[in-house]
């Protein structure tokens, strides 16, 4: 559907729709014939006699995506009456009510607020701490970084009273505090990384070989003949693994290059915020539409050997293994000069990462 209009009172549960026809497409889009009740209008009477929900889309301006909007899925309303009136400019215009079905989800639309990192277009009215249930300004404690400037992440809560999680930064685990904290389940405390740690028997990766730094290197192991990112940090198509220039490298490299080459190393563009669901615990949501192929954010956490975390899996009866085993995974680990091959089958690794 085109855009209904704006300035919903009704926080989307039920907005006026604008009938199609009539318009000067082609000039100022201004009403210039009368709107007949054809194709899409006599459709939405269809909707009214036949008792037939309507999906709706909203589609909303955003300067970062690649046609210049984004359209968000608001869910299944009923279509409820329809009149039909002059319009400003003389000529009949049709309008639908429509209003949503109960028992969905929140109206998406609702919940995104359009701006950039910078907050050049954030309205005042929507800063941080003007969030519903704003209960912390940055949960990373200055750690979560774009392009070398801190990124705050919020925390909000309108579910319930539930404090926001303790933080601690690293090292500071180490502390007779920071174990209490971690020891504490009111606290719901963790690590805050910003690069794995590794444990002991974990090797370090080899170096990056000097031939498989190149830009062409680089393109070629992404499978292609271009570099794998677009502007704005998007890929350029889907990849199942995206190779970057190491820093080691870069100084070999132009700096236009480099913005196609190292997306995951200047840090998240998106504003996060950080909400208390009704009965899944803590959630992240961005303020900023992410545009497919857009990067986020790199999963870190800390690796250890598959014996290490069996271990530790084993001993807490697999309740908090590795700090919250349920966010453990394998990792694959194949040498570069082995991903060259064509049709090269991936050994089981001997390590494992779990997030914190």
């Amino acid at each position: 559907f085109p855009r209904p209009f704006p300035n919903c009172p009704h926080g989307g549960q039920k907005f006026v729709y604008t009938g199609e026809g009539g318009n000067d497409m082609l000039g100022n889009k201004h009403q210039i014939a009368h709107q007949t009740l054809t194709k899409g209008n006599l459709n939405l009477v269809g909707n009214i006699t036949l008792q037939m929900p309507v999906r709706v889309v909203r589609k909303n301006p955003d300067p970062n995506s690649y046609t210049k909007n984004v359209y968000i899925y608001d869910g299944l309303y009923w279509v409820t009456r329809c009149w039909k009136h002059k319009g400003i400019s003389g000529y009949t215009v049709y309008h639908y009510e429509f209003v949503r079905l109960p028992g969905q989800a929140a109206v998406a639309s609702h919940e995104v607020h359009w701006g950039n990192v910078d907050g050049k277009s954030l309205p005042v009215g929507m800063r941080a701490k003007d969030r519903p249930g704003f209960l912390l300004a940055d949960l990373s404690r200055g750690m979560h970084q774009y392009n070398g400037k801190v990124n705050p992440i919020a925390v909000v809560n309108t579910v319930d009273t539930t404090p926001p999680p303790t933080v601690l930064l690293p090292g500071e685990e180490l502390s007779e505090e920071g174990q209490a904290n971690l020891n504490d389940p009111a606290k719901q405390a963790f690590v805050y990384l910003v690069q794995n740690q590794r444990e002991e028997g974990v090797p370090e990766p080899e170096p990056a070989c000097p031939k498989d730094c190149t830009v062409r290197a680089i393109c070629n192991l992404n499978g292609g003949v271009n570099l794998p990112y677009l502007g704005g940090n998007r890929l350029r198509t889907p990849l199942d693994v995206v190779y970057e220039v190491p820093p080691s490298a870069q100084t070999r490299w132009s700096s236009v290059d480099l913005q196609q080459a190292t997306a995951s190393q200047i840090g998240c563009q998106f504003r996060l915020e950080v909400f208390r669901t009704e009965n899944k615990g803590w959630g992240v949501r961005s303020w900023d539409s992410i545009p497919s192929g857009s990067y986020v954010a790199e999963f870190t956490g800390n690796i250890m050997t598959v014996d290490r975390f069996h271990s530790i899996e084993q001993s807490t009866g697999g309740v908090t293994g590795c700090a919250r085993a349920d966010y453990a995974f394998d990792l694959q680990v194949i040498p570069i000069a082995d991903r060259h091959i064509e049709g090269h089958e991936e050994e089981p690794a001997s390590e494992k990462a779990a997030s914190n």
